[in-house]
């Protein structure tokens, strides 16, 4: 069934064959349908955007293996948007715009493919930074489990960095793009990614290496 239309920022949950996956919801309108990447949390993305341009309903996915979307294992991005393209399956005949940021990008390409929705349209968020860190060899720091946590800060220094320095050159401190996220929205992000710190470091290997798969968008 479609799910009931709210105003307001709200969790929704939804168990899917391959794992739990949660959704955050915001606005009223069509819909949209955004990956928020990996250095940005689906709650804060659907928080900007449905204050950026109201009059939409914003559908941000927590990416599969991270965040409470952590449960799911993709091996590859062909499964990751399997997950997601499951997880939206209540979406039913209704329309929908679907947008894919940095990294998610590739994500959002296979699941036009897919044909599953009626996509009016599709397109990529900041495709620039995504190619700078694959062509920087950018990957997450060893996040191994440490008695000491210091995998949490090394993890944290990652996110943060990723706003902070230059994609393609990360010696360099960024001089141009968006203002660097708010502390909470860097902690969201984070907190994402740590509950299970090698999914998120799998899903990064898995788009970094398709980005070039983001084309079409």
């Amino acid at each position: 069934p479609t799910l009931a239309r709210e105003p307001g920022l709200r969790p929704h949950y939804v168990t899917t064959s391959r794992g739990q996956i949660r959704l955050w919801l915001n606005g009223e309108g069509p819909n949209l349908v955004v990956l928020p990447g990996l250095v940005r949390s689906a709650q804060s993305v659907a928080k900007t955007l449905a204050h950026c341009i109201p009059g939409w309903r914003v559908i941000a996915v927590e990416m599969p293996g991270t965040g409470y979307s952590s449960g799911v294992a993709p091996r590859t991005v062909e499964d990751m948007a399997e997950s997601v393209a499951e997880a939206l399956a209540w979406l039913g005949d209704e329309p929908c715009v679907i947008a894919g940021h940095d990294l998610a990008a590739p994500v959002c390409a296979r699941l036009l493919s897919l044909g599953q929705f009626d996509a009016r349209a599709g397109f990529a968020i900041d495709r620039w930074s995504a190619s700078g860190w694959k062509r920087s060899a950018v990957m997450p720091p060893d996040l191994s489990l440490r008695g000491d946590g210091t995998h949490l800060i090394a993890l944290w220094s990652f996110i943060r960095d990723r706003h902070l320095l230059v994609p393609d050159n990360p010696s360099l401190p960024a001089a141009d793009g968006g203002p660097v996220p708010a502390v909470e929205e860097l902690s969201d992000a984070f907190i994402g990614a740590a509950q299970r710190p090698e999914g998120y470091a799998a899903a990064w290997a898995m788009c970094a290496d398709a980005v070039e798969e983001a084309d079409n968008l």
